[in-house]
């Protein structure tokens, strides 16, 4: 397509819309820099059209010169003020989350003039859904999507959308009826659509059927190869050999398969403040430099903040690789002869699937700590785990007869625990002293010393309607006990009080917490009994963070990974006794009897407290020469055979 419309381009030079069709087909392609210096000529001429100026706003925004984009966005609404999409535009440009930010309300105007000119416009109406949500004005929010859905109920965008806030702000009325539309939604999606809206993260929060999830996350990554192909095909042409089925569009690496240094590089959009930065910070200045060379890919600019720094300076070459074509970036990869590849991201915001696509490494693998399901990949050869995390019954390739499997990756298990924590080093100061006395907390309410305290410090949107009822019950049926959650949103925390009060209980013994840094978030931590884990998306970074603070953490695992992590790290206290439980009923009566046996929480507190620092789960060092041992046995593995065809299991 680029061919035809740059000949087309080169006969009419002065059509803007030929242009403007050379610009789109260079941006799929990732040729991202071309496309502006098209959608530039485009606006240059002496009719242009406004679709000129969106595209080049879009395109300057992709690459970050989002004030450049903010004069050109505004100059295509001057020329037709009815340019809705212009308008869609300039609200993402102006809005502080997204682009170099406006005058307070500017953003929200540009959303709402295009949703005027365009009512049926979902981008429009989902984004200033998304800016509504970001001021906390969740209801309002609420009502822009339920009035788009009255007028079109069966874009599963629209409806993915509203079943999300609903669920941040415990609206849970139709919640029964919700999940199986949602899934016949995504059903006639995949049907229909190379493009669907539920994302795979997403969906591995879902109460929606295994098999589902599993298809869900093949769907976005034949979309990723499809489009991974047409990417190569301009760097190869036409002719050129590749194909989608998951083997190497590139050189084998020149290095000897018998390397003395194993080349290994991490892809990451999270080298930044972010909570995986929180868990890995160590990660880079603990591996073997004289067994490893480790490269860092990273994917998003600078913030400034102490991680990006700490992990540039650690991480033996590291490289700003963000304004790189998906293409370059995997061609960079491969030039550097790189053994095994890490994708730290897999199916999570500024995941680079269409990379791995290509296939730069020949060993590629996906650690379960930013996103915990299958890739539905071939293009990903490993999965590192750990045998609770994902049992072997689960860890199989799925077949009709084999309905359960959940994985297209063989595992990599873990001798202790899949997750690596960086507590140890970060937070060593936790376990020297006692806890946040209850009155200096600042919380909702008080915190009396003599309150037993359940403890959930998971984002809310994790929390569904028949865990909230048991944690009704579990309070109710302790005398003296309160439960303490973070802050909601007004919008949800209204929603979530009236549910409390129906259940017979008093406002006060719901108490809620701001969001803190943190250490005084573990120091504040420690201060409670018992965490009660949410059950279907387990906490993670909030799991470890109640066990290095002392406090026991009682699960219900289920099949999926993302269900078992608190399993997976409990499990490494050694007696500490039945905090995984098999029913929602036994999750239960296990709280309510330790509530109700002051005495017997207390020993199981100081059980914890004085186990955490010699516990595998926070030896950050011990995992680290753990994955290097299980790095050099999967390149045996591809070395001796070509591939990763089974499990591979690291020795205690």
């Amino acid at each position: 397509a680029v061919k035809h419309f740059q000949v087309a381009a080169d006969l009419t030079p002065e059509g803007a819309g030929t242009y403007i069709n050379l610009g789109v087909s260079l941006k799929a392609l990732g040729r991202v820099n071309e496309a502006i210096a098209v959608y530039t000529k485009a606006t240059s001429l002496p009719d242009p059209m406004p679709q000129a100026f969106g595209n080049l706003a879009s395109a300057l925004h992709e690459m970050g010169r989002d004030r450049e984009a903010v004069d050109v966005a505004r100059r295509g609404v001057q020329i037709d003020p009815n340019y809705a999409h212009g308008y869609n535009i300039l609200g993402t440009l102006l809005r502080p989350s997204k682009g170099a930010g406006g005058q307070p309300g500017e953003a929200r105007a540009a959303y709402e003039t295009a949703v005027r000119l365009a009512p049926t416009f979902v981008d429009a109406i989902l984004n200033l859904a998304g800016l509504l949500v970001e001021d906390e004005a969740f209801d309002q929010s609420l009502g822009v999507v339920g009035d788009a859905r009255a007028r079109n109920d069966e874009d599963p965008r629209l409806f993915m959308e509203h079943f999300n806030l609903k669920r941040r702000v415990a609206e849970w009325s139709n919640w029964h009826k919700d999940l199986p539309e949602l899934a016949r939604m995504i059903e006639h999606q995949m049907t229909n659509s190379p493009k669907l809206s539920l994302q795979p993260f997403q969906a591995e929060t879902y109460p929606i059927p295994n098999d589902l999830v599993r298809r869900i996350a093949v769907h976005f990554s034949s979309y990723a190869a499809r489009r991974a192909g047409m990417m190569l095909e301009t760097l190869l042409g036409p002719h050129g050999s590749f194909s989608l089925d998951g083997g190497s569009f590139w050189p084998a690496p020149t290095t000897a398969l018998q390397v003395p240094r194993l080349k290994i590089g991490y892809i990451s959009s999270d080298f930044r403040q972010h909570p995986l930065s929180y868990l890995i910070q160590n990660l880079f200045q603990l591996h073997d430099a004289n067994g490893f060379e480790i490269y860092c890919y990273a994917t998003t600019p600078s913030d400034g903040s102490q991680f990006r720094s700490k992990i540039a300076a650690e991480c033996q070459h590291f490289h700003e690789v963000y304004m790189l074509p998906d293409v370059e970036m995997a061609a960079m990869a491969n030039q550097h002869n790189i053994n095994i590849l890490i994708d730290l991201n897999g199916y999570t915001a500024g995941g680079k699937t269409e990379v791995f696509a290509m296939h730069p490494a020949p060993v590629q693998v996906l650690p379960g700590v930013s996103y915990f399901g299958s890739m539905g990949s071939p293009a990903m050869h490993s999965y590192i785990s750990d045998r609770v995390g994902t049992p072997p019954e689960t860890a199989c390739t799925y077949s009709e007869a084999a309905l359960h499997c959940l994985y297209s990756e063989k595992m990599l298990y873990m001798p202790n625990s899949y997750q690596l924590n960086d507590h140890k080093q970060s937070h060593h100061a936790v376990v020297e002293s006692p806890p946040q006395p209850r009155a200096e907390i600042t919380a909702s309410g008080p915190l009396p010393e003599g309150a037993f305290v359940y403890v959930n410090f998971n984002s809310y949107q994790k929390i569904e309607p028949e865990l909230f009822k048991a944690w009704c019950s579990i309070v109710s049926q302790v005398p003296g006990s309160i439960l303490w959650v973070l802050q909601y949103p007004p919008d949800g925390e209204r929603r979530l009080r009236a549910t409390w009060r129906a259940a017979g209980l008093a406002d006060e013994r719901l108490v809620t917490a701001p969001l803190t840094d943190p250490r005084s978030n573990l120091m504040r931590m420690g201060a409670a009994d018992l965490h009660l884990d949410t059950l279907l998306f387990n906490g993670h970074t909030t799991t470890t963070d109640s066990l290095w603070a002392g406090v026991p953490v009682i699960t219900k695992p289920g099949e999926r990974h993302a269900s078992r992590v608190a399993s997976s790290s409990s499990r490494l206290f050694s007696d500490v006794p039945h905090m995984s439980v098999p029913t929602l009923e036994a999750y239960v009566q296990h709280a309510v009897a330790l509530g109700r046996n002051r005495k017997a929480a207390a020993r199981l507190k100081e059980a914890m407290r004085e186990q955490r620092i010699d516990s595998p789960l926070f030896d950050t060092q011990r995992w680290v020469r753990d994955w290097e041992r299980g790095a050099r046995m999967l390149w045996d593995t591809f070395t001796s055979t070509g591939k990763i065809e089974s499990h591979v299991s690291i020795a205690e």
